[in-house]
């Protein structure tokens, strides 16, 4: 049996008794010029904000690709989106 969550969120999740259903846990993360070649791959073109994005999100496939695809849909505009998403990982 396999979930993904978050990191944020690994305390809350595997707090007893849910933590005796998970023998191994482990984070996704991916060197920081895959997740440049994920970006790139998946919007088509090297975007002026793929630096910006990596910095502040990481190499999480799942979150890298949420707020690089919401920064295409804004424009290429990424301060907002990264804005709400570090608000929401505080």
């Amino acid at each position: 049996m396999a979930a993904e969550a978050p990191t944020t969120d690994r305390q809350r999740l595997l707090r007893p008794p849910a933590d005796a259903f998970w023998e191994d846990t482990f984070e996704l993360r991916y060197p920081p010029s895959a997740a440049a070649e994920l970006i790139t791959r998946r919007v088509g073109s090297t975007p002026e904000w793929l630096e910006s994005i990596i910095d502040e999100v990481g190499t999480n496939p799942r979150l890298l690709m949420r707020v690089a695809l919401a920064a295409r849909c804004d424009g290429g505009n990424s301060r907002p989106v990264l804005g709400e998403w570090a608000d929401s990982h505080d």
